[in-house]
């Protein structure tokens, strides 16, 4: 509640004699203003604002979309075959021997795993458990390096045998 002094209680200094309405104006503009920004710094309408831009520029993915150009500009770049040296070839042969060495067992575990996942599922009826959460990306990323790292191994062999018929025929 805020207590005002009637004009009989103000000073003949202090009163606005001789003063025009446009100055109680701006008193009155001014106190409505202050009250705005009061209102405007509890609401924190500003900082919604920003918080607006800075999550629509972020929801447009622009790292992403930079990721897929770069992959799409080096996936339309083709490396003659013949320009990569066989000692090259034979080492990713040995490390496609590795990432297999490594990912099938993997791939069994993550299938054991989301087994016991879907077993604990169907028996106790609790389908948000622990080894459905690890086994099936798990097993989803185990399974697909392992098959492209076999499809790479076979193409890799595929030609270092051309490469080899080629050295013995010429």
């Amino acid at each position: 509640m805020i207590l005002r002094k009637s004009n009989s209680e103000i000073p003949p200094a202090q009163s606005n004699v001789g003063s025009g309405s446009a100055e109680q104006e701006g008193i009155t503009a001014s106190k409505a203003k202050s009250e705005t920004s009061k209102l405007t710094w509890l609401m924190a309408t500003d900082a919604w604002k920003r918080q607006y831009k800075h999550l629509k520029y972020r929801f447009s993915l622009p790292l992403l979309r930079r990721v897929i150009a770069v992959e799409r500009k080096q996936a339309s770049t083709m490396v003659p075959l013949a320009d990569v040296p066989t000692a090259l070839l034979e080492r990713s042969l040995l490390a496609h021997y590795f990432i297999l060495l490594f990912t099938v067992p993997a791939s069994l575990w993550a299938a054991y795993i989301t087994l016991r996942g879907l077993s604990a599922g169907i028996r106790f009826d609790v389908w948000f458990n622990a080894w459905l959460i690890q086994g099936i990306p798990l097993l989803i990323f185990c399974v697909m390096k392992a098959l492209t790292s076999n499809k790479t191994r076979k193409l890799i062999l595929s030609e270092l045998s051309i490469r080899h018929q080629e050295t013995i025929k010429g």
